[in-house]
């Protein structure tokens, strides 16, 4: 059965849905305990954890968060999902990708869409610090897109109970297409600022590393071909949204895993969405009217986005 949204009638496109909701709306501080975790590589990153004030469970579950482009535990959704997962007596975590958090990582290279190893180490880990506590994922935005591949790649290898993937862009190059449209002017320029301006912190901890290197990016494309590609192994900006598309991995999943989207999304064009014949018969597809870039109000101004995070452990707890 379609879960039921309908934005407020204050808050009426999509654009509103999302800027209200991760600028204006009513979201939870959350007291995290930061943990700086070394990876495989002698890299860095930050993760921020939510401990249960009071445990319910014998054996609480472990819910994983990875976040979207720029995004952090600071991020209204992270904040919120959070909130309720220490109310409910379980226990979080942000895992950031590396670079965000607001911990430089100690390499030239940062995060992309298709890191599945990222994430099936991430989860490798906290399974063996809690053998026997189920562990639901989350992923938003191009956080959800990573994580989607990684359930595709790894199948029933990656130990998740379930998982959900929220607004994600699961096809790289019709979205990075679609985000130039003029519609997502304001939302292109807000994102390229933060990642040119990353890179060029990269270039100054590495000059030698960057010697050639193109200067501000105007574009993803100009973005994902000059820095992102390169960076991580792949030939273009073609290549590297072909081969991390999560998209064509969904036939393999092999956990229950809710796909949540909207169709007035000014990120992730509606046409490029999976259909039911495109993924495999554990994936349950939500597409929703309303709701904006993970926005999902509710009440009035400025709103409160508590629907997301409900329907999300309402999954986890019923798989429904």
């Amino acid at each position: 059965m379609q879960t039921r949204y309908k934005a407020p009638w204050w808050c009426c496109s999509g654009h509103m849905q999302t800027i209200v909701s991760a600028l204006y709306a009513k979201t939870p501080q959350v007291d995290y305990r930061r943990e700086i975790v070394s990876l495989e590589d002698g890299d860095i990153v930050a993760w921020d954890w939510v401990q249960a004030r009071e445990q319910k469970e014998a054996t609480p579950p472990i819910v994983v968060l990875f976040h979207g482009l720029e995004g952090s535990s600071q991020s209204h959704y992270a904040r919120r999902l959070m909130a309720t997962v220490q109310q409910r007596g379980w226990i979080g975590v942000v895992a950031h990708f590396r670079g965000c958090g607001g911990v430089e990582n100690l390499y030239p290279r940062a995060y992309y869409a298709g890191d599945h190893l990222y994430v099936a180490r991430t989860i490798s880990r906290i399974q063996k610090r809690y053998p026997n506590a189920p562990i639901y994922a989350v992923g938003v935005s191009i956080g959800g897109n990573t994580l989607g591949y990684a359930l595709g790649y790894y199948g029933h290898n990656l130990p998740v109970t379930r998982a959900c993937i929220v607004c994600s862009p699961l096809d790289l190059q019709a979205t990075s297409l679609y985000i130039h449209s003029l519609g997502s002017r304001m939302f292109r320029k807000y994102l390229l600022s933060s990642l040119n301006a990353k890179i060029q912190r990269k270039k100054e901890q590495f000059p030698s590393f960057f010697v050639g290197a193109k200067g501000i990016a105007r574009s993803f494309l100009e973005f994902d071909s000059w820095y992102t590609a390169p960076l991580h192994g792949f030939q273009d900006a073609w290549d590297y949204w072909q081969k991390c598309s999560a998209k064509p991995l969904l036939t393999k999943v092999r956990v229950p895993l809710l796909v949540m989207n909207t169709r007035n999304d000014p990120f992730v064009p509606f046409s490029c969405l999976p259909t039911v014949a495109e993924v495999s018969d554990t994936v349950t597809l939500e597409y929703f009217a309303q709701g904006g870039h993970v926005g999902f109000l509710s009440e009035s101004f400025p709103g409160k986005n508590y629907f997301l995070s409900q329907r999300i452990i309402r999954f986890f707890i019923s798989g429904g």
